[in-house]
């Protein structure tokens, strides 16, 4: 079971009549057509669901119809990291993420190797503004309302064409050189 009442894996379910008295259990998923139960259903596809059943005793009565509402959502997110530079210290990544099925609940945000949690973002557009100077791996994670999850990662340096000549841009802890560098690569 995921979160918010998502199934997020295949659901069987399986009727256990009672044997005294019962004859047989018809069932139908969705809007399908009324079927005689000699089996587990399985269910695999994402979505709502409603499966509906009644029985009918030895003697020829039917039950009313009983049913049940469930949620199934298998399919991880979808997302895609990219960056966008605010200034020469600063990287605004943007989450695009889609989920078809439980909707999207948060995106995380991590840096480096120590997947240290730096933001969560609930709210769409999905975004971190990080600031440094030293080249680190960002690492998104969108979580879906079931609990699903996919990741994607990016680095948070920008390589730079300066006069013709790529430049991958390494910074010191100096901050004498950042407005001469800054004016340069904004020319």
């Amino acid at each position: 079971m995921g979160t918010n009442e998502w199934c997020v894996d295949t659901t069987t379910f399986s009727f256990i009549p009672d044997p005294d008295g019962i004859s047989k259990i018809y069932y139908k998923l969705d809007e399908g057509d009324w079927t005689l139960y000699s089996e587990p259903v399985i269910i695999s596809e994402d979505g709502v669901h409603n499966i509906s059943w009644y029985v009918v005793d030895s003697e020829g009565n039917t039950s009313s119809p009983d049913s049940l509402d469930f949620k199934i959502d298998i399919t991880p997110p979808e997302i895609n990291l990219r960056k966008e530079r605010l200034a020469i210290d600063k990287v605004k990544f943007i989450a695009e993420v889609h989920d078809g099925t439980s909707d999207v609940d948060r995106v995380n945000f991590f840096v480096d190797n120590s997947m240290k949690l730096k933001y969560t973002d609930y709210d769409f557009p999905y975004e971190w503004i990080w600031t440094g100077w030293r080249n680190e791996r960002v690492i998104a994670t969108v979580y879906d309302k079931a609990g699903n999850s996919a990741s994607d990662t990016i680095n948070s340096l920008f390589n730079q064409n300066l006069n013709g000549q790529n430049i991958n841009l390494k910074f010191s802890s100096s901050s004498f050189f950042f407005p001469i560098l800054n004016r340069l690569l904004n020319q």
